[in-house]
């Protein structure tokens, strides 16, 4: 009773309760807690509010993630709504050939008209077809190397940027080609039916003995083997060149199983 009057007694004044001192100091524990959570919770909502800044103050890329869509590649139709003119696309033409005149077609996304430039001059105009489809034909090219670029053009005259350039060679000079063996005229015999053909072209040329194609060493010579008929045989050998130049030449020669070896 005695310690119960002095725990509970008035100093100057006064009160002291035990429990009341406890319970303010939980209070302020808990005040702190809340204040170091709430600090905690607003500067995480900070970072992420503003990653995309941090990201680019760190990478230097400065993509956010609400602007992953400008990485994808834009289609044609997107393209046009915003009021960009594609160039059009050349169809696959040969780089070198033979025939003096060339038609070239392609495809133009956009526009009504294609426009076609040859060796660097604008030289004709073509509408678009219902498919986006132009052609032009009878180019006449020149010896020697050719380019090619078209553009597109809108119905208001904007045109759009030159296409690459496609490049083609007219190439009217045939391969060289040389027989060594067999000679125009020659006659076998006996054990000479069986006959070697040895030539030689140029590198990029192709050699054929009658019409079967033959393997072209380092050098530029070839040969072959074939098997006379009795009597005359006439052995065409041929080189043909990238552009589709032919040179021919005919050899007749003789076999006579009867007769001394040539």
């Amino acid at each position: 009773m005695r310690k119960n009057h002095y725990r509970n007694r008035k100093i100057a004044g006064y009160s002291y309760s035990p429990r009341e001192n406890i319970a303010q100091k939980q209070q302020q524990a808990y005040r702190r807690i809340f204040i170091v959570v709430a600090v905690i919770i607003i500067s995480l909502i900070l970072i992420f509010k503003n990653i995309d800044v941090i990201i680019e103050k760190i990478t230097g890329i400065g993509k956010t993630f609400d602007n992953q869509e400008e990485l994808k590649t834009p289609d044609p139709l997107s393209l046009a709504q915003d009021n960009l003119l594609w160039t059009p696309q050349i169809d696959s033409i040969p780089t070198i050939t033979n025939q003096k005149k060339l038609t070239v077609t392609g495809t133009a996304y956009q526009g009504i008209q294609v426009e076609l430039f040859f060796n660097g001059d604008g030289i004709s105009v073509d509408d678009l077809d219902e498919n986006k489809k132009f052609e032009f034909t009878d180019l006449n090219l020149i010896s020697g190397e050719n380019s090619i670029a078209v553009r597109s053009i809108k119905e208001d005259g904007t045109k759009s940027e030159l296409s690459s350039e496609s490049k083609i060679t007219l190439d009217l000079k045939p391969a060289d080609l040389e027989v060594n063996s067999p000679t125009d005229g020659q006659k076998f015999g006996q054990d000479s039916q069986k006959i070697k053909v040895i030539g030689k072209t140029d590198l990029d040329a192709k050699p054929y003995v009658n019409d079967h194609i033959v393997i072209l060493k380092p050098d530029g010579t070839f040969e072959y083997q074939i098997t006379l008929n009795e009597g005359e045989n006439t052995i065409k050998v041929k080189a043909l060149d990238p552009a589709g130049n032919e040179t021919v030449k005919e050899i007749k020669v003789t076999f006579d199983p009867n007769a001394a070896v040539s």
